[in-house]
């Protein structure tokens, strides 16, 4: 699909918050698609001050582009979770993955994030000193994305978060990503149990600096020092990875 406005290339969810979800998406292959501006894939928006809700699990979101964001576009008073998804290949003319100009949290859990291009800020996402921007990445693989005018090579949030909606990055690896000098600008304390780059050894939240010896398929090889060293989250206990084993 293609739209020559500025929303989104597949699917524009925007209505009154509430306990009802505005989407729930799932086991779907959401790709090919392109937007003006915003959203390659999805858009997300409240319109009123009651939280909007939508949801992607299972999913594969791929080769979507827009001059803004490649895949979602967030925005008003609205939260999505994104599930043991497949999130790759998706080009933003700013940001590869995500951009979200909504106060509440949008999360990444189980997910593999790669090949994702921003060219001008961020592959995954970036903002910075902002406390209306706000995300959570769990047990997520982030690796492959790229940027080639700036920003970072992956995630970058420094100072972004509020007290009711913090930012954090819990069990992921972040490796591999190219065209900046960071691949990950997340402030240290909200940052635990990653093997990213940028992570001080011996720090008091475990995160390190080692290669994850990541196989062809996303995998982790056998001697990789990534096995065995996640935390138990109480959001994801009793659920499944992207492989379908039982966490």
């Amino acid at each position: 699909n293609s739209s020559t406005t500025p929303r989104c290339g597949a699917i524009w969810a925007e209505g009154p918050g509430g306990s009802t979800p505005l989407a729930v998406v799932r086991r779907t292959v959401i790709a090919n698609n392109a937007a003006y501006d915003w959203g390659g894939a999805a858009y997300l928006k409240s319109s009123n001050n009651s939280t909007a809700y939508m949801s992607f699990s299972d999913c594969v979101l791929t080769n979507n582009s827009s001059s803004s964001c490649g895949v979602f576009y967030i925005g008003g008073a609205a939260s999505f979770t994104c599930d043991r998804c497949v999130i790759a290949d998706n080009t933003g003319g700013t940001y590869g993955v995500v951009n979200s100009a909504a106060y509440y949290c949008q999360t990444f859990r189980n997910c593999l994030i790669r090949g994702n291009l921003g060219k001008t800020s961020g592959g995954v996402t970036y903002a910075a000193n902002t406390s209306q921007v706000t995300f959570k990445f769990e047990n997520c693989t982030v690796t492959g994305n790229r940027t080639t005018t700036g920003g970072v090579a992956a995630i970058g949030l420094s100072g972004c978060g509020n007290t009711s909606y913090p930012v954090w990055v819990k069990n992921c690896i972040v490796w591999g990503n190219t065209g900046a000098d960071v691949q990950m600008a997340v402030d240290a304390s909200k940052v635990s149990r990653t093997c990213y780059p940028e992570a001080v050894e011996g720090n008091e939240n475990g995160n390190f600096a080692e290669d994850p010896l990541l196989a062809a398929d996303f995998k982790l090889q056998y001697s990789s020092p990534c096995l065995d060293v996640a935390a138990d989250l109480s959001s994801t206990a009793g659920t499944k990875d992207l492989v379908g084993t039982e966490r």
